[in-house]
């Protein structure tokens, strides 16, 4: 009998180091596909700076840099993150404290009597236990607390992105609409001297009553375009104070001079699919993907024996003040060995379970890869259609220019109805508005560029990132 026990332990544990659990999913497989570089779509995109770490920069608009330091300072879903961040670390630390033996203090004084006889005992002990980790189950626990800390860290740099990205877009959304309300005001104004033109010309007998209709129709369609744009201005601003963890009672600037129109910076074609790999997106679903898997090799573990040492020094004594002599030293060692042998399937089936939560992050990382290209690929093409639009509309507006010219020229020598003004007129202002819109999507394709690229939190605001995640 005394050979049976060790013979059945020593099977059971060949059969179960026969049947290690294997990958069944290499996560690797998910990006093997992808295409070296993309497509090339990518002949005239943004150009920023991806070694530096801050791609807004690359617009050189201090306002904007102010803007981007204040909310990745203040912004309170990412000091929410951040205190995540430190959680999970905190949990990571625990985690790993199993692995190491654990010490405690204990202290007894007990008094007993029988009739008038007393007796006392006290006793101090530093008692201690540890677990031999033979199959690795506390240091596969230890490794997914590890990974998990990683994938926050990872998750925080993505707030982080999404946010510069966002205050970037509403800056210069709110850029954008500056110039539409200084256009605005320049048909307003342009609008008025000819319905004033119209009216003076009618009250003469130079011009008919539908000229004055047409032409006040346009200038009041002119007036109600202004406050809808400064509204859409206010709410820009108070969405950005808000990015910025503020409140802020400022009611909006008035509108600028329009600045001649530019393009962002440029970027060479020709960029590596790996990129992606630095999106902080991706790079946290890959460490999910370890930690599940560390999990699945701890629930694998966890049908092992686990053998457990423990042990106890300390003080025993029936005088307190002889507690702590060394007569009174004692002591104690033990060794314990525990297996599950009959639990109706339970065991397994959690490593079970831990197999699917992994092969469900293996797909989810798949997906968030395939995810990260087609934004990029999207945002290639789309820059692409926008270069392609610009052009045109640069052509369109130096067409419409000299029409409503020539359409001046000619009423003032009598030769056109005023009517033909005003369509020239409203012709030449619609394409300045669609070339402002253009401009407008230009910049808001750079964001989304830096954003999808993910490349542009390289560097420093990386390291920054993680290092306040600590």
């Amino acid at each position: 009998m005394k050979r049976v026990l060790p013979t059945l332990l020593a099977i059971f544990i060949s059969m179960l180091l026969g049947c290690a659990p294997k990958m069944p999913l290499d996560p690797e497989q998910m990006i093997s596909q992808l295409p070296e570089g993309f497509s090339d779509q990518s002949h005239a995109v943004v150009e920023a700076d991806y070694q530096s770490g801050f791609w807004w920069k690359a617009l050189g608009d201090d306002n904007l840099n102010v803007l981007i330091d204040s909310v990745l300072k203040s912004n309170l879903e990412l000091l929410r993150s951040d205190a995540l961040v430190a959680q999970i670390h905190a949990t990571a630390i625990a985690t790993g404290s199993a692995r190491y033996p654990a010490i405690s203090l204990g202290a007894e004084a007990k008094a007993s009597g029988v009739g008038s006889r007393e007796t006392s005992s006290y006793l101090v002990s530093f008692p201690a236990s540890f677990e031999i980790d033979l199959w690795g189950r506390l240091a596969s626990l230890e490794a997914a607390a590890r990974f998990d800390l990683i994938a926050a860290r990872y998750n925080r740099q993505a707030i982080a992105q999404s946010l510069a990205a966002q205050a970037a877009g509403l800056y210069l959304s709110g850029k954008a609409l500056e110039r539409r309300l200084a256009v605005a005001n320049l048909s307003v104004e342009s609008y008025k001297k000819s319905f004033e033109l119209v009216e003076s010309r009618y009250k003469r007998g130079l011009a008919s009553i539908l000229e004055v209709r047409q032409a006040d129709r346009l200038y009041a369609q002119a007036r109600v375009a202004v406050p809808a744009l400064q509204q859409e201005q206010q709410a820009i601003l108070q969405n950005l104070a808000v990015l910025a963890g503020r409140f802020d009672e400022n009611t909006g600037q008035a509108a600028q001079q329009p600045e001649a129109f530019s393009l962002p910076p440029e970027v060479p074609a020709g960029l590596p699919s790996e990129l992606l790999l630095n999106r902080p997106d991706v790079a946290a679903a890959r460490s999910n993907v370890d930690a599940l898997w560390s999990r699945t090799l701890a629930a694998r573990a966890a049908r092992f024996p686990s053998i457990k040492l423990t042990g106890s020094a300390g003080f025993a004594s029936s005088e307190l003040g002889l507690l702590v002599q060394q007569p009174s030293q004692i002591w104690s060692a033990a060794a314990g060995l525990a297996m599950p042998l009959v639990n109706a399937g339970g065991l397994k089936a959690q490593e079970e379970a831990a197999l699917k939560r992994y092969e469900q992050a293996v797909y989810s990382y798949g997906q968030v890869v395939l995810t990260a290209f087609s934004e990029v690929e999207q945002a290639l093409f789309a820059r692409e259609k926008l270069l392609e639009r610009h052009g045109l509309l640069l052509e369109l507006n130096r067409v419409a220019s000299l029409t409503l010219e020539t359409a001046q020229n000619r009423y003032e020598r009598g030769l056109v109805e005023y009517l033909v003004v005003l369509d020239a007129q409203q012709a030449y202002f619609l394409a300045q508005n669609e070339l402002l819109g253009v401009e407008a999507a230009l910049f808001q394709n750079f964001v989304t560029l830096n954003r999808v690229l993910g490349n542009g939190w390289g560097g420093d605001f990386t390291r920054q990132a993680q290092d306040s995640g600590r």
